[in-house]
């Protein structure tokens, strides 16, 4: 997907919920981390920024439930 803006064309992957490449390999925690604060795994910016401070622990989890990921665990408690 591509986004035209007037500093230039921001370029973001689809989601992908395979293990090794996509969110599929990121924890709950690392999900919500960018969720509300804009911060991945890596400790980079997540561009485009989508910080949710304000979104309560419920609505979280229902967010995460309805990504497209393969998990063992219940939401919330990791990978």
């Amino acid at each position: 997907m591509e986004f035209p803006i007037p500093l230039g064309t921001i370029r973001v992957p689809e989601s992908d919920a395979r293990q090794p490449t996509g969110i599929g390999r990121r924890s709950d925690g690392d999900l919500t981390r960018m969720l509300r604060y804009g911060v991945r795994a890596d400790g980079r910016a997540a561009i485009p920024f989508m910080e949710y401070h304000d979104l309560s622990d419920a609505d979280l989890v229902a967010v995460l439930s309805f990504l497209p990921v393969n998990r063992r665990t219940p939401c919330g408690t990791g990978s």
